[in-house]
């Protein structure tokens, strides 16, 4: 059976560190293969996405110095992340968090560092890297994005990194020319399909 992997382009942008205001530059992208077939012996895959810089015609002819920021993000789901302590010789779950539609795949790629891109703030709100993704969660009778260093939402997307689900690499993007760039994405054999409901659930567990 063929199934469309639900993997959107979510966040694409291009930057230059003497940018103007009047350029009116364009981002032309394309992915090797729009569908990915999932069969009971899939082991993973990549995608190459590939594009280019399209000038305009007050763009400066050595105008060459591109940041590029690539945000992949899967289908969404509610997840729970479990707390499990040692008590009596056994682990046993003491607390859990839930997390309200997060992504079940999310990769950022840049071509370099996040914090020789943009300031903090401007990462805060382009949520560029992990660290500042916007992860909502149940709080009580509230809904909010937890501080990075909470333990859950880093134990939440430790426990997601580790089998290759969400992923940063600040240097997966490559300029082959001073317009042309590509990067691949790695689709591990965990990634998810798309849902045949709208709404969809799991939980993970971690020891600390």
């Amino acid at each position: 059976m063929r199934l469309r992997a639900l993997l959107v382009i979510a966040g694409l942008a291009a930057a230059s560190l003497a940018a103007s205001p009047a350029c009116a530059e364009r981002l032309i992208v394309s992915v090797s293969n729009h569908r990915v077939t999932v069969t009971p012996n899939y082991s993973g895959g990549e995608l190459v996405l590939f594009g280019s810089v399209e000038k305009d015609d007050k763009t400066p002819p050595n105008r060459s110095n591109y940041d590029l920021v690539v945000t992949v993000a899967g289908p969404r789901a509610d997840m729970v992340t479990r707390r499990k302590e040692r008590k009596f010789g056994i682990w046993i779950n003491t607390d859990s968090r839930q997390f309200i539609q997060v992504p079940g795949y999310l990769a950022l790629f840049s071509n370099r560092p996040f914090d020789q891109i943009a300031a903090p703030e401007v990462q805060r709100r382009q949520q560029l890297g992990l660290n500042n993704v916007l992860l909502m969660q149940r709080v009580g009778p509230d809904f909010a994005d937890v501080v990075p260093n909470d333990p859950f939402r880093s134990a939440f997307v430790r426990l997601r990194s580790e089998h290759g689900l969400y992923r940063e690499a600040t240097s997966a993007v490559t300029f082959l020319t001073p317009t042309l760039f590509r990067t691949g994405i790695p689709l591990p054999a965990e990634v998810p399909i798309a849902p045949t409901m709208s709404r969809s659930s799991c939980s993970v567990t971690a020891r600390w």
